[in-house]
Order: C-alpha cells, then structure tokens, then sequence
C-alpha cells in the first residue's frame, strides 16, 4: 500500500509538472478552463491526501513498536506488581509471626518479673530470720553466760557435795543435785 501511494504520488507529480500539460491547460477556453480548475483542485486535493495517508502510515510504523514495548512494559508493570504484593503479604505474616514471639516473650517476662518478686520477697523474709536467729543467738549467749556466771556460784567440788549429801542422808554414790538452797544449808552444816 506504501508503494502504491509514492507511485500515485510519483505521477501526479509528473502531470502537474509536465511542460505539454502546461500548454495544453493554458489554451484552454473558459469552460474547459473552470474543469481544468477542478481538476487541479481534485488532484491538488488528491495529492495532499496522499501526503497525509504517507505521513499517517509513517506515523503508524513508528507507533506501533511503541505501542508493543508500551504494552510489555505494562505486562511487566503488572507482573512486577503481583510480585511485590505477594512480598508485602510475606513481611505481613512475618510481622505477624513476630507479633506473636514479642506477646509470649512479654508474657514469658511477667512470669520471671513474679518469680523475682517471689524471690526478693523471700529473700527479705529469710534475711529478717536471719536477723532474728542472730538477735536469738546473741540473747541466748548473753543469757548463757549468765547461767554459767550463776552456776559457778552454786559449784561445788565433788567432796563437798558428797559431805553434804551425807549429812542429808542422801546416796553418796550418785551425782549430787542440789539447789541454792541445799547447798548453802549444807556447808553451814558441816562448818
């Protein structure tokens, strides 16, 4: 169709130029002269049509490769699309996932912040014990060394407490037991 139009084009080209068509549409009477004109427009006409359809197909055969790599960029734009929905979905459910560990870990450090708690609350506990096992122990040994303070002062030696238990009439064999009371009754006795 390309090279029907420029042959087209080639001879009106040929006509309009011609020297004998020329003369010949000079001696032309009136109304021959008005359908010359006519003719000339339709073939002028014709000629710009022709020019137009040349520009259009040329325009056409540009565009359509354009349009062809426009269209597989969109069909890439699209694919690339899905790709980058499926991938957002893929980081959804990894936030979620993540979501889901930060929450047990959460509930993993309530339960440790409890024990702690449960820890130094016992450890408070045994500390006041232990300061009261300590106040205890220093009671009982000031209280001790009373004791033995007061014994020393009931003491006696073996062959006085046997003196004394004899003068009683107790069994001399045995360990003597005496009180305060005994005791001093018993060495006034014997003095």
């Amino acid at each position: 169709m390309y090279v029907q139009g420029l042959q087209a084009e080639q001879a009106l080209h040929n006509i309009l130029l011609d020297p004998a068509n020329r003369r010949a549409y000079e001696n032309m009477d009136s109304a021959e002269t008005a359908y010359a004109r006519v003719v000339e427009s339709l073939r002028s006409t014709a000629y710009s049509t022709l020019l137009a359809a040349h520009e259009i197909r040329e325009l056409i055969d540009t565009r359509v490769p354009k349009v062809a790599c426009g269209s597989n960029l969109i069909s890439d734009a699209g694919s690339t699309t899905g790709d980058i929905v499926a991938l957002v979905q893929k980081v959804h459910d990894i936030v979620g996932q993540i979501t889901v560990a930060a929450s047990e870990q959460v509930d993993g450090l309530e339960q440790i912040n409890i024990a702690v708690v449960q820890l130094d609350s016992m450890t408070q506990q045994n500390a006041a014990m232990v300061e009261q096992s300590a106040t205890a122990a220093l009671s009982m040994k000031e209280r001790a060394g009373r004791l033995i303070k007061t014994e020393g002062t009931f003491r006696l030696d073996h062959t006085e407490a046997i003196l004394g238990a004899a003068c009683l009439g107790a069994d001399t064999n045995s360990q003597p037991v005496m009180t305060a009371a005994l005791a001093g009754g018993a060495l006034r006795a014997l003095r």
